[in-house]
């Protein structure tokens, strides 16, 4: 989300879910994926005009510096990046508007007051996280393979999700490079 390009599509497969001493489990927590076409509808603050739209600051800074920090093995597979995107994006196929918003990369909007920009990217996280109208639940399992427009889909771990319960999933994603998000 914070590179200039999002990808197209999210292919998702779990190759096999393993437990802590390496032994074999049949089950691997939950994930769920919220449509974001539905949003903007859904939060009439907010207008969507592409004059009128405000611009997000998208950031890949504090994930690598949470690498840096000896975290996550303190891998850094490359530098990273700041971009800035419409908050609601315009679906290049079907049109449709969806909001442009991660609370893991989008740090500010352009132009607001950090309070104000606080609150409302605040209030569409939450939108976001609690819109049950708009989301599916993946139970993983292995050979699971979970596919989504990663244009207009948000995705997130289950809060749920015990890696000593529910096994350790070992498997790959593939996300093809799709235009810059525009309205």
């Amino acid at each position: 989300m914070f590179q200039i390009r999002s990808s197209v599509l999210a292919i998702y497969h779990i190759t096999v879910i393993l437990t802590a001493s390496g032994a074999s489990l049949g089950r691997g927590g939950r994930s769920f994926k919220a449509l974001k076409t539905a949003e903007p509808k859904a939060v009439s603050a907010l207008s969507t005009s592409a004059e009128e739209t405000p611009a997000v600051v998208h950031s890949g800074v504090a994930q690598a510096d949470f690498s840096r920090a000896g975290n996550r093995g303190g891998v850094i597979r490359r530098e990273p990046v700041e971009n800035v995107h419409p908050l609601v994006r315009k679906h290049p196929v079907t049109g449709e508007k969806a909001l442009f918003v991660n609370k893991q990369f989008s740090r500010y909007i352009v132009g607001l007051k950090s309070e104000e920009s606080d609150s409302i990217l605040e209030l569409l996280y939450t939108h976001i996280a609690q819109g049950h109208d708009f989301q599916i639940r993946a139970k993983w399992k292995p050979k699971t393979v979970v596919l989504w427009d990663n244009r207009i889909t948000a995705q997130t771990a289950i809060g749920d999700y015990s890696p000593e319960r529910d096994g350790f999933r070992h498997g790959s994603k593939i996300n093809p490079q799709a235009e810059r998000p525009f309205l």
